[in-house]
């Protein structure tokens, strides 16, 4: 991965991280106990596979590119034995 995509991977997590937390201190004093077990079981399991997916487009835009192979098909032996 390039450092700008990494660079923008590490921020998106970080917003991600920082928003969980607030919402989980805002259902946590203001609704019931139940209701914040719920959310953070079932709720936030969700929404972090949810964001983990939105992510992928963006890790795959900022992949490496692969290393280049210098051996094309012209120069691999036609009869599968290695060159001398």
């Amino acid at each position: 991965m390039t450092d700008a995509g990494w660079t923008k991977l590490t921020r998106n997590w970080a917003l991600f991280f920082t928003a969980s937390g607030i919402l989980n201190e805002v259902v946590w004093r203001n609704f019931s106990t139940d209701t914040w077990v719920a959310l953070d079981t079932w709720g936030m399991t969700v929404v972090s596979i949810l964001f983990t997916a939105s992510q992928l487009p963006m890790i795959m835009k900022h992949q490496d590119e692969p290393p280049q192979n210098d051996l094309t098909l012209s120069d691999a032996p036609r009869d599968g034995a290695p060159e001398a």
